[in-house]
């Protein structure tokens, strides 16, 4: 009977620290989900986390392409963009170090940066987020942010929303907080409808908070995926590499026009038009 009393005691003792585990875990802020493996993105832009970009040589560009000239902005084909009314880029870690008062020089006039990917864990904190961040807002560069997403399930989603929350606290953005939905195992795992529902759970959580928010990926996933009828309400920021002008036939406030972009004449981000005046919403 004493060593049953014992066994018993030890068990009790086992659950009560699991327990108090569990309490500390729930309490600190981190969130209770098993870890991701790390930044292995795959999809039209990335192969197992390494960019897949392609520099266009010059030669084959128009000597004003994604130039503004007298108030117009020009693509690749030397073509004026219809309805653009902003040039930027978008950065991330890939980048490197970004010298912002050299692209504010070059004619950047907003930025999109890359906060990070997946749940609400630091060590997926985007590693250039701080730099970034920092030197936008010391050259009065406008930005927004966006997140790379694995969420398969509604409840990754709301971390993933808290993830980006956690980062952008305390900084203004003035442009939206895009959700960047184009991994290739999420896209081919789930149905339109469950899209649907992980994009809303994101938006609207981010949305309470006072952001704006939008929609990422390129023109074939908005096509083929992303065709809960919930996507038609949100912004959405197009990616079409294409020297011309953006084919997507859906509303859209931001073409990515460029798989890559210069500052300085050397190759560093993609170009974005935006069509929409963010700034004046402000």
């Amino acid at each position: 009977m004493k060593g049953k009393n014992v066994m018993k005691n030890k068990i009790s003792g086992k659950i009560v620290a699991l327990l108090l585990t569990l309490i500390i875990v729930a309490t600190s802020g981190m969130p209770l989900y098993a870890k991701e493996t790390g930044d292995k993105a795959n999809s039209f832009r990335y192969e197992n986390g390494q960019s897949i970009a392609k520099a266009v040589p010059f030669s084959t560009l128009s000597p004003n392409a994604w130039k503004k000239i007298d108030g117009k902005y020009y693509s690749g084909d030397g073509s004026v963009i219809e309805g653009a009314v902003a040039k930027g880029i978008d950065v991330s870690h890939h980048q490197g170090t970004v010298d912002w008062k050299k692209a504010k020089e070059d004619g950047v006039e907003f930025a999109i940066i890359r906060c990070g990917f997946g749940m609400n864990q630091t060590k997926q904190d985007d590693a250039q987020w701080f730099n970034n961040v920092k030197g936008c807002e010391e050259n009065n560069i406008p930005y927004g942010v966006y997140l790379y997403s694995y969420a398969d399930t509604v409840k990754k989603a709301q971390s993933e929303a808290e993830h980006v929350l956690r980062l952008i606290k305390g900084h203004t953005l003035a442009y939206p907080v895009y959700y960047d939905i184009e991994e290739k195992a999420v896209l081919n795992k789930l149905t339109a409808e469950q899209l649907g529902k992980i994009a809303a759970t994101f938006v609207n959580k981010v949305k309470a908070e006072g952001y704006q928010t939008g929609i990422y990926s390129n023109k074939s996933n908005f096509e083929t995926f992303l065709t809960d009828s919930q996507f038609s309400q949100w912004n959405k920021w197009v990616a079409q590499y294409n020297s011309a002008a953006c084919t997507y036939k859906g509303t859209y406030q931001i073409w990515q026009a460029a798989d890559t972009g210069t500052i300085d004449g050397k190759w560093s981000s993609r170009y974005q038009f935006c069509h929409e005046n963010y700034l004046i919403k402000r």
